[in-house]
């Protein structure tokens, strides 16, 4: 599975919104009977890496995997 693009309004930063979505995503891709979930992340993004690093996604650092994690 991919997680393509997540967002989250900026007057809504910090409240936990995108961890919440990120948990979703990854409950979803095991239900579902997915092996492993990508997400991409553009360069210098760092909120976004340190948010899929707490939720369990080490960071790849290859441009061709990003971030990954079998489920």
């Amino acid at each position: 599975m991919i997680l393509h693009m997540l967002a989250v309004a900026h007057r809504h930063y910090g409240e936990g919104i995108a961890k919440a979505m990120t948990h979703y995503c990854l409950e979803y891709a095991k239900a579902q009977g997915y092996k492993g979930i990508r997400l991409d992340v553009v360069p210098g993004n760092y909120p976004a890496k340190k948010l899929y690093e707490a939720c369990g996604l080490p960071d790849r650092s290859r441009p061709q995997t990003g971030f990954y994690r079998l489920l």
